[in-house]
């Protein structure tokens, strides 16, 4: 069962004053103080038990029943597209044995009708099979014999569809944290199994746009000189997807596909340096943050957006801000170590924003529970990022031998690798040596020199550290 803090932590602020008002008008007091502590997250159980003047057995009577009311509340909260219209095509079997056959045609045919409107593929399989009963004695049972076994195909391509984008979406993450090239070679593989698949189905929205979902990752994710399949233009797709969107606009599944359009539609932009149409996409995905977080995992890698937001965020202010902000993303993000790479994504993004503000012992606290908790072995590029994080905070804090253990570290693990060799990272761990040296104008000359040799060489898909805004200035913060 999930815990209900989790639950009560993640409602919305307008969820939370729904609910809260709910308890209210009910005049369930007990539940209504119980929603209060925990929301607030200040006391403990045995804390909270005394402020409500009950034993442990009502408390925990208390809790139980509290999380069947919210569960009931979010429930009666779910929205959907034409729930009448669903609920009749579920209730087809009543149709058939309370209607004379014609009429029984003619609303299950409407239905179909409808469920073709609304772009409803299961659903039209019921309505098939129900067809194929009413047609039994006439030439018409053949025909929708074929609608059913036509549409059976169409369902297990498309799941394989959703999966195969599933895919690349997971690849892209994995080798985001290891930057292996059997990864890449990975992703061109999926892409050609996309498009076959796909060249069935040109005229099916749904194929679209989960094609769509997979093309623009994959422009958008790999180099244009390390992709390999001749794709549709992005501002192209982007034109027809948000035309699906807008008319198909009462079916949830395609309304809820926007605000990730619009965080691919970001990324695009971004990539490009086109700043006020990146700027303009930003603002509605920031807004939605923690939904986005949560809910599009399957169909992205959303923390990828955390890392775009950093290095956004230059001046003081707006990093305060932000750091005030992560305190309550941290509760409403329903992130498990399980899911490695969101996790360690959340994990280096909270690093990296104390590290700007300087609060390094609360920097190497999420990074040292990013090493116990994840296993590197097959994430390099992630291992090497992390380490040498940790070496620069240990530096700040005059840990010299624990940096320069963790420095020697990821020169072990470069050389273990036989497709790079960091040539931006053995800059920057010749920066942290330089930064140990007495001060004097020769050290700060080179220093100044290395920063700029590991800016020049920190371009690439190896890039390091882009979070820590690492830039002319930063070997003053090194040097003691």
């Amino acid at each position: 069962m999930l815990d209900i803090k989790d639950l009560i932590l993640q409602l919305s602020e307008d969820d939370y004053d729904a609910f809260h008002e709910m308890l209210s008008s009910s005049k369930a007091e007990k539940s209504q103080k119980l929603l209060q502590h925990i929301r607030e997250n200040t006391l403990d159980d045995k804390e909270i038990i005394n402020e409500l003047e009950v034993n442990s057995t009502a408390f925990y009577t208390l809790r139980s029943r509290l999380n069947d009311k919210l569960q009931d509340f979010m429930v009666k909260k779910v929205k959907g597209p034409k729930l009448e219209i669903l609920e009749k095509v579920n209730n087809l079997d009543h149709i058939l044995f309370s209607y004379p056959q014609k009429q029984a045609i003619s609303i299950v045919e409407k239905l179909q009708e409808e469920m073709r409107k609304f772009d409803q593929p299961i659903y039209l399989l019921k309505i098939f099979t129900a067809l194929k009963k009413l047609y039994l004695n006439s030439g018409n049972h053949y025909l929708y014999s074929q609608h059913f076994n036509q549409h059976i195909t169409f369902l297990i391509d498309y799941d394989k569809n959703e999966d195969l984008m599933a895919e690349l979406v997971h690849t892209i993450g994995e080798h985001m944290l290891s930057r292996a090239p059997v990864e890449v070679e990975k992703m061109h593989i999926i892409m050609q199994q996309i498009e076959e698949l796909n060249s069935g189905y040109k005229d099916a929205s749904r194929f679209y746009i989960i094609r769509s979902i997979a093309q623009i990752h994959y422009q958008i994710y790999l180099s244009e000189a390390d992709q390999q399949m001749d794709l549709e233009p992005v501002e192209n797709i982007f034109q027809r997807a948000y035309q699906i969107i807008d008319d198909h606009s009462e079916d949830t599944f395609y309304s809820n596909l926007r605000l990730l359009f619009d965080y691919l539609s970001y990324e695009y932009y971004n990539k490009y340096g086109i700043r006020k149409k990146a700027q303009e996409y930003y603002l509605v995905v920031d807004e939605e943050l923690p939904r986005f977080l949560n809910s599009y995992r399957y169909y992205a890698v959303p923390t990828m957006f955390l890392q775009s937001r950093m290095q956004q965020q230059l001046s003081g202010e707006e990093l305060g801000r932000i750091l005030a902000q992560n305190e309550s993303l941290s509760q409403q993000y329903d992130i498990s170590k399980d899911d490695v790479v969101n996790y360690t994504n959340f994990k280096m993004y909270l690093a990296a924003c104390y590290f700007r503000v300087g609060d390094i012992d609360s920097s190497n606290h999420h990074l040292n529970e990013l090493r116990n908790d994840v296993s590197f072995k097959n994430y390099p590029h992630a291992e090497i990022e992390l380490k040498l994080m940790l070496a620069t905070n240990y530096m700040l804090q005059n840990e010299f031998e624990l940096s320069n253990s963790l420095v020697k570290s990821v020169s072990r693990k470069i050389s273990s690798l036989d497709y790079f060799d960091y040539p931006n990272v053995k800059t920057y761990r010749k920066l942290l040596q330089q930064a140990l040296r007495n001060p004097t104008s020769e050290r700060k000359g080179r220093m100044n020199v290395l920063i700029n040799e590991f800016r020049l060489n920190n371009q690439n898909s190896y890039a390091i550290l882009a979070m820590l805004g690492i830039d002319e200035k930063f070997p003053e913060k090194l040097s003691p």
